[in-house]
């Protein structure tokens, strides 16, 4: 987003707040996905999940939400009532969209809509808490909304092994398993459960072999020479 600021021709400072604002946004996004997954998440032995690995409480972790929410809203309005509200209205749907609809065949919904939301936040976008530019053209919304959807099946492949176990049927797991006798799916299948067996510690790759002594009668063989 900090990058389509700049290439729009924004001011830089404007640029940089745009940046700041959707940094904050993606990592409010991100953390509450860790809270609500963390039951997954602890089952299936994923690293890098400070609460699903018991470095990080539930508390802790809904404080930062909250405190990283209550600079949101000034950074958003900051260019602007209209295109701060607009972007908060994308991050609120992408936090609905964590907890709803989330694991059959429209899950889909919450990136196409959050993603259609941003152009109009850089298109009303200016400088002060009274700016308002144009609304967006709607093949822009249009290709926003597919690329949101776009970056939900690509987001959804690492986890399709797990969402599966899960008895989840969204949309890009459905389509995996239609492709699934084809070489890449199979090779991919293969790739994600040897990452689940290394996170769980149950992959034999890279475990130290144990050592053994000399196959019985080596020593009599060595002495007969």
């Amino acid at each position: 987003m900090g990058l389509a600021a700049a290439v729009s021709g924004r001011p830089a400072r404007e640029t940089a707040v745009v940046l700041v604002t959707v940094l904050v946004g993606q990592t409010i996004l991100g953390w509450h996905n860790d809270i609500v997954d963390r039951q997954r998440d602890k089952a299936h032995g994923l690293t890098g999940k400070p609460v699903a690995m018991g470095r990080l409480t539930t508390d802790t972790l809904w404080y930062a939400v909250l405190v990283a929410a209550l600079l949101l809203v000034p950074l958003a309005i900051t260019t602007g009532i209209k295109a701060g509200c607009l972007y908060l209205a994308s991050v609120a749907v992408g936090l609905l969209g964590n907890v709803v609809l989330r694991t059959g065949f429209f899950s889909w919904w919450s990136w196409a809509v959050s993603f259609a939301l941003l152009p109009a936040y850089l298109s009303f976008g200016g400088w002060g808490g009274q700016a308002e530019g144009n609304p967006p053209e709607t093949s822009i919304v249009v290709l926003a909304a597919l690329l949101g959807i776009g970056v939900h099946f690509m987001r959804a492949v690492w986890g399709l092994v797990a969402d599966h176990e899960d008895g989840w049927t969204y949309l890009p797991l459905r389509l995996g398993l239609k492709t699934r006798r084809h070489p890449p799916a199979r090779a991919l299948d293969a790739l994600h459960r040897r990452h689940r067996r290394a996170a769980r510690g149950d992959g034999r790759q890279g475990r130290p072999q144990p050592l053994t002594g000399p196959r019985p009668g080596a020593a009599r063989a060595i002495r007969d020479r």
